[in-house]
């Protein structure tokens, strides 16, 4: 059936004349409509003429600004011959030979009953195309699982059932309505959407579990106090909740800040058709996508316990092959050394070249003086020197001289008689006495005060004592091993330590390698340690991972096998079965990541295994920061760099994310203008 449109501007000459052929033909201001036409009152795709049923019909695609056909706005209408349609500015002037094919005779119904009869042909037909509408809705979100995805096809749906401006998609979380998506009528994002829409309506409807439809939102009564509804210059505003089972999960809102009334019972009543529908494809969505990420998750931690097993077995040949190789290197050396120095845990090349001085001064009664830093076994050595020489019958008495008060050292040292001082109300023999036939064990012996120092030169040269108080001298027969964590050669140039007692002291010296120069030693004293704790409480042997194994060959260990044996303690009583990175002291992690921030990872790796030949594992907490900081960007970058949204799909508190993310200096990117 052959039409006219004449296209005219109000107030303006001259028209252009279309002749319809039959199709669509498509109205708009982009460039790939069949009709552009400019304006700003006019959409991208503001509306189409067809031919369908035997009739020619406009039909609105969800234009901002409204189809007005006689001056009544439209979203569909059968054209009847000199129906204006009005687009902005634009006039459109329908003209056609005949408006419909049908049976009925205009001449028998007259022009009111004719008009009546296509009012009525009119809505049923917009009823049908509404249902039809729904059901194509109900498809197209059914067959939708990906949430992302759906959310945005709930928004398109939205806006081709309802002429609105501008719809948004707010979902309950955590408590709170959030604003999810949003959609204006041409297809835009709205820019910082949660602050365009009217959140006390929004909640209103959460709260009741009833639709809102408000003609004009700034004169309606119920909004009076809503101070969003003003500051927002919203007229039209309608919002309906997303209900499962009864229970509101969300809302949909839409809204038209420059139309009143643009919204009926008849938009009210197929948004909560649809909104039904909407709600149940977005839970089957999330528990699409749930059950995807529960599967994702188990197959990471098979594979993560694969990988785990493999790695345990790797590490416990390991560590038989590193206890094997330590047995045999004594072993080899077993001729040579004619004393038992099992208590000691070593491998190192300078442990063992220490030992076999010490062999060889084990039988006599010479002097030794161990020097070393704190806690690398001064006092052990000194014990095997003892119990391998033939005064191991006698005591092995052991003193700290920086533990004891100046004041009492002497007294300590010598002991005293009844009422030598005040409170000596019973005689007491000092630790010469004690350790008579015996050895006397002298702990950081540089800390000693000079006045005590010539009285210990005495004891050593006359082999007498004196208690205080007393004027008897008691013959001693005592082995002196010294230590020292100082250099006593410097405290002697500065006149803080006698040279004659130094000498005295210093007939044999051996000097004993920090923890860091003998870094092989480590896992033989971890293993060690790890089994007297089992041994003491009665419980099966705790292990140690491969990464926590790294971390602690990777430190300093400024503390020695005292901070190692201490760490290890603490690590053991926090972890269940295995000692895990997070088990370890955060300062020796962090000393740890600190030293190799700034270096390239992977190369490092290269090069601490090629250094120790130990075949190490991927060391885990030398790229945990790198992997954190990658997760966390990229989780920030999901959401838009919102920091709750990333808080919450990273599982922990917003405190923790914003600590986490001024550590590693993680910055949005610069937007371009």
């Amino acid at each position: 059936m052959k039409a006219i449109l004449r296209v005219r501007k109000k107030g303006k000459k001259g028209e252009r004349k279309i002749e319809l052929m039959g199709g669509v033909l498509r109205v708009g201001r982009a460039e790939d409509n069949d009709l552009i036409i400019r304006g700003a009152e006019v959409s991208r795709y503001h509306l189409r003429i067809e031919y369908a049923g035997g009739a020619w019909e406009v039909v609105d695609l969800g234009s901002r600004n409204g189809t007005y056909v006689n001056e009544r706005r439209i979203h569909r209408k059968v054209l009847m011959r000199g129906d204006k349609i009005c687009v902005g500015s634009w006039e459109l002037l329908f003209e056609a030979e005949g408006e419909v094919d049908d049976d009925t005779s205009y001449d028998v119904v007259g022009v009111e009953g004719y008009a009546a009869l296509k009012g009525k042909r009119e809505q049923e037909e917009v009823d049908a195309d509404a249902w039809e509408r729904l059901v194509q809705i109900n498809r197209a979100l059914t067959e939708e699982l990906d949430s992302r995805r759906l959310l945005k096809t709930i928004m398109q749906k939205v806006l081709e059932v309802v002429s609105a401006e501008r719809a948004f998609l707010l979902l309950k979380e955590g408590g709170e309505l959030r604003t999810y998506l949003s959609r204006t009528f041409d297809g835009e994002s709205v820019k910082r959407a949660d602050l365009k829409v009217s959140h006390s309506i929004a909640k209103a409807v959460m709260e009741t579990n009833k639709p809102v439809l408000s003609i004009d939102a700034r004169e309606d009564s119920r909004f009076q106090d809503a101070m969003s509804v003003h500051g927002l210059g919203l007229k039209s505003i309608l919002c309906v909740p997303l209900r499962l089972e009864g229970r509101p999960i969300g809302v949909l809102y839409v809204d038209n800040r420059f139309e009143r009334g643009a919204f009926g019972e008849r938009e009210l009543r197929f948004l909560e058709l649809f909104a039904d529908q909407a709600a149940l494809a977005v839970r089957n969505a999330r528990l699409f996508e749930e059950s995807h990420k529960k599967q994702e998750q188990l197959q990471k931690a098979l594979a993560k316990i694969e990988e785990l097993n493999r790695r345990l077995q790797k590490a416990l040949a390991r560590r038989e092959a590193d206890l094997r190789e330590a047995r045999r290197a004594l072993a080899i050396h077993a001729d040579s050394l004619k004393h038992n120095f099992s208590g000691i845990i070593t491998r190192s090349p300078k442990m063992l070249e220490v030992l076999y001085v010490v062999d060889k001064v084990i039988e006599s009664d010479v002097p030794v003086l161990i020097e070393g830093e704190s806690g690398t076994g001064k006092e052990l050595v000194a014990r095997a020197i003892h119990n391998n020489s033939p005064r191991r019958r006698g005591r092995f008495v052991a003193v700290n001289c920086s533990a004891i008060p100046s004041e009492l050292l002497e007294s300590e040292f010598f002991g005293y008689v009844r009422g030598a001082f005040t409170g000596a109300e019973k005689e007491k023999e000092g630790l010469f006495e004690r350790a008579n036939g015996g050895t006397l064990f002298l702990d950081e012996v540089g800390d000693m005060p000079p006045q005590l120092q010539a009285k210990l030169l005495r004891v050593l040269e006359e082999k007498r004592v004196r208690r205080l108080g007393s004027t008897d001298e008691r013959r001693v027969d005592v082995r002196v091993i010294s230590a020292t964590n100082k250099d006593l050669l410097r405290l002697v140039a500065e006149g803080r330590f006698r040279d004659d007692l130094f000498y005295r002291l210093n007939v044999v010296s051996v000097s004993l390698p920090p923890l860091r120069e003998r870094r092989e030693d480590i896992p033989l004293l971890v293993e060690r340690v790890l089994e007297e704790i089992a041994a003491r409480t009665g419980k099966e042997k705790k292990r140690i991972t491969e990464e926590a194994l790294d971390v602690l060959l990777r430190y300093e260990w400024p503390g020695n096998v005292r901070e190692l044996r201490n760490e290890m303690e603490r690590a053991a009583a926090l972890a269940e079965e295995r000692i895990e990175v997070e088990h370890l002291s955060r300062r020796i992690v962090e000393a740890v990541m600190e030293k190799a921030q700034d270096k390239d990872v992977a190369a490092l790796r290269a090069r601490i295994e090629a250094k120790k030949g130990m075949g190490l594992a991927r060391i885990r907490q030398e790229i945990l920061g790198v992997v954190e900081k990658a997760a966390i960007e990229a989780v920030l970058e999901e959401v838009g760099w919102k920091k709750s949204a990333a808080a919450r799909r990273l599982g922990i508190s917003r405190p923790t994310l914003d600590a986490k993310i001024s550590r590693y200096g993680i910055r949005p990117p610069q937007r371009r203008n």
